[in-house]
């Protein structure tokens, strides 16, 4: 038992690790933490079961186009919102993403209703014996998918033209303009990918907590203590803080109790900002 509940820890915690990694380059990028992060995968669940329930689309094809429609999403508000305060105090920013925060959640109030909605998985249900333990195919399909994602995204930033230029943004924007980098294009592309992230763990997510109003909220939270318990600038220390995380949820909300959930895992987070400021892995990329 304790190995599938470890291995479905992981598979939470990587939609910990994705939401987190939005948190993360925007903040290496303008020094801003988008507070809104966690509403980006409450609208990229709500796009994934329109798309799959309603237009009956295939999962993947449905999967893809959350992603897309979440990154052109943040492309808006990033030109309407951020953009336009960029040479403003920071607190200026900082309030408009608690300000952006709101606003979706209310959008998704408004279009969702207050209850619940269930997003039919092709996996639901559906389980793998493996060395004795029963893995559930959902989880599997979700960590896969999560990985792969996080994979491309290294390959994207180390391979790239794009990607590199985002690395240099994310390490010094001044510099960056000097050698003739168009800072402000990449700031929208990195608003696109931290768009895309989100919508990506709200669409992979939704199967399993079922979509609502409320749920960016819940895991956002998560997402900043991932990010604050690996290193707030340090991309693998995000990804290795949330699946800690999701492994510590799972066993606290099924060994013991729900209701201790958030008391262990901010009581974790507490320590860390006492003892261990910088995270897990610092400030390494």
């Amino acid at each position: 038992m304790v190995t599938q509940l470890l291995f479905s820890g992981l598979s939470i915690g990587s939609i910990y690790s994705l939401t987190a990694l939005g948190i993360v380059i925007l903040l290496k990028a303008m020094d801003l933490i988008n507070f809104a992060q966690g509403q980006f995968v409450m609208v990229g669940a709500f796009i994934g079961l329109g798309l799959v329930a309603g237009l009956k689309l295939p999962y993947g094809v449905a999967f893809i186009l959350a992603v897309v429609l979440t990154g052109l999403l943040a492309i808006m508000i990033e030109r309407l919102t951020y953009r336009p305060l960029r040479n403003a105090p920071l607190s200026n920013a900082v309030i408009a993403t608690i300000a952006v925060f709101i606003l979706l959640e209310e959008l998704g109030l408004f279009f969702g209703g207050p209850e619940p909605l269930p997003f039919r998985s092709p996996m639901e249900g559906k389980s793998l014996a493996f060395l004795g333990t029963r893995f559930m195919v959902e989880d599997i399909l979700i960590l896969a998918i999560a990985i792969l994602v996080m994979f491309l995204l290294q390959i994207f930033f180390k391979r790239t033209y794009t990607g590199l230029a985002m690395r240099a943004v994310m390490q010094d924007r001044e510099t960056a303009a000097i050698m003739g980098i168009q800072v402000n294009r990449i700031i929208t592309l990195t608003f696109i990918l931290a768009g895309g992230l989100g919508g990506a763990a709200g669409f992979l997510i939704a199967p399993v907590v079922f979509v609502s109003f409320g749920m960016g909220s819940d895991i956002s939270l998560r997402a900043f203590s991932a990010a604050a318990i690996g290193g707030w600038y340090s991309i693998p220390g995000t990804i290795v803080g949330g699946m800690l995380l999701g492994v510590l949820d799972n066993l606290t909300a099924n060994l013991l109790t729900s209701a201790y959930r958030d008391v262990i895992i901010f009581s974790i987070l507490i320590l860390f900002l006492l003892f261990r400021p910088s995270g897990i892995f610092g400030k390494r990329w």
